[in-house]
């Protein structure tokens, strides 16, 4: 049954990431066990996209459960994969051409917010 594998995929150590793909051809990825949800009798799934938006699935319509390839597949955007390693986080793993991109744009976003008289986050300073 495709409920005791989608179990299964939640139970897994360490956790892989997986897709659930309907009847219609609709794929949903689920990234991490807190993205999904089953109902205690097994009648439906309700998934949480990267959008924070919750699909309900019927689980009589859901065609397979199968682990994603790459973890491209669910963050489309490298940036998503590399906050983990962001300066702000004390990593220093990104290139040094990274890290001038990455400034350079913060930069930009701070100044945008000041013209537009959007809240600003202040920071604390030593007394």
């Amino acid at each position: 049954m495709v409920i005791g594998s989608i179990r299964e995929f939640n139970r897994a150590v360490p956790f892989v990431p997986y897709e659930v793909r309907m009847n219609g051809g609709e794929t949903y990825p689920v990234p991490h066990p807190d993205f999904i949800s089953i109902s205690p009798r097994g009648s439906f799934v309700v998934i949480i996209d990267k959008h924070d938006r919750p699909h309900q699935l019927n689980a009589l319509l859901i065609e397979r459960v199968s682990p994603l390839k790459q973890l491209s597949q669910i963050c489309q955007t490298p940036r998503l994969i590399r906050t983990a390693t962001s300066p702000e986080s004390g990593g220093s793993k990104w290139t040094p051409e990274e890290t001038a991109n990455y400034a350079k744009h913060a930069k930009r976003t701070r100044r945008k917010r000041e013209r537009s008289g959007a809240s600003v986050p202040f920071r604390l300073s030593r007394i």
